[in-house]
């Protein structure tokens, strides 16, 4: 059971309250304001806010975050983690290649429409061609085998590249031994999407 003294019997909230001093519930039950919270700016890579943490001296009630430092490691997962994702934006953001002539846009994206090029170049005749419409350029081109082969390499050369970017910035994050040359290392990788 609530003790007789944390009991709340009979009171009535206020409809409308603008004072700062705080509502007597019961002698130990009070309602108080509490200051407005204004977070602390911080770099999220190489730290973090702490809190919050109330101070009930003040009137209203003060509220607090403390800036503090991140471990190197976590950093470098966390900056891993971007370049994986700027990677992908990368390697699925499409391609240019020239076929008879004519610079065209080819979809790089995961599933069919990358696909459908590695499965045309396969079953695809030797001399025969096969139509197909380009769509940001709005134009129709009858490929060849040697066409589409022409294609898949584009696409392989555009996706192979995201992935050796990606390699190259891994090695530099894991050879950083300060939280400075991290920071600086994140605004050259956020710098190249």
């Amino acid at each position: 059971p609530i003790p007789q003294e944390q009991q709340i019997t009979d009171f009535t909230f206020p409809d409308e309250y603008s004072d700062t001093t705080a509502i007597i519930v019961t002698p130990t039950i009070k309602l108080v304001k509490v200051a407005p919270v204004t977070y602390p700016q911080y770099n999220s890579l190489t730290e973090q806010i702490q809190g919050p943490t109330y101070n009930t001296a003040t009137d209203p009630i003060g509220v607090s975050y403390t800036v503090v430092d991140r471990s190197l490691e976590a950093a470098k997962s966390d900056l891993k983690n971007t370049l994986a994702a700027i990677r992908y934006n990368r390697e699925t953001s499409g391609t240019k290649v020239t076929i008879q002539g004519k610079e065209v846009s080819v979809d790089t994206g995961r599933g069919d429409d990358r696909n459908i090029w590695f499965q045309s170049f396969m079953l695809l005749p030797d001399g025969q061609t096969q139509q197909f419409k380009f769509p940001k350029e709005q134009v129709w081109l009858d490929l060849t085998k040697s066409d589409i082969g022409t294609i898949v390499q584009a696409i392989m050369l555009h996706i192979q590249s995201a992935f050796e970017w990606e390699s190259t910035e891994a090695a530099k994050i894991d050879a950083v031994t300060t939280k400075a040359d991290l920071n600086a290392l994140e605004s050259e990788i956020k710098g190249a999407q």
